[in-house]
């Protein structure tokens, strides 16, 4: 399972998350797609997606 947290501000949701124990991997930004891929401390990947606000 590989999960997605999705925030109209991803930025400031990665800064609590490696505060918590995630480790950065890589910043990805394509033409329709902006995340961030970060581990957690058991070593599973996740995602945090940028999407436009409501």
């Amino acid at each position: 399972m590989h999960l997605d947290l999705y925030s109209d501000d991803p930025d400031s949701q990665v800064e609590p998350l490696v505060g918590l124990g995630a480790e950065w991997v890589r910043g990805v930004t394509e033409p329709d797609d902006t995340y961030v891929v970060l581990l957690d401390p058991e070593g599973n990947e996740f995602c945090v997606v940028a999407v436009d606000s409501p």
